[in-house]
């Protein structure tokens, strides 16, 4: 199993939904499984409905934080999106 990740820190769900997306298709085509983590800032429909559209036949498990995020590049303690693809 190999395992892509992407994240962003745009403030509105769905541009930040849509950078992560198009980081991780940069490196991955289509994940089998898709963790997804965001801030409680953020809107779950949203960003369900965005993944959904773009990764039709990828299981999807989201979770939300209220204390922030690590990514590669450190921790953001407020809005971001993170995307852990595994293929």
């Amino acid at each position: 199993m190999e395992i892509v990740t992407s994240y962003s820190t745009i403030e509105t769900t769905a541009a930040a939904v849509d950078e992560a997306v198009s980081q991780l298709k940069a490196r991955l085509v289509r994940p089998s499984l898709l963790l997804v983590y965001f801030s409680g800032h953020d809107n779950a429909q949203v960003i369900r409905e965005r993944l959904v559209a773009e990764f039709p036949d990828t299981q999807i498990l989201g979770c939300s934080s209220c204390q922030g995020i690590l990514t590669e590049e450190g921790y953001f303690p407020d809005r971001v999106i993170r995307f852990m693809g595994c293929f």
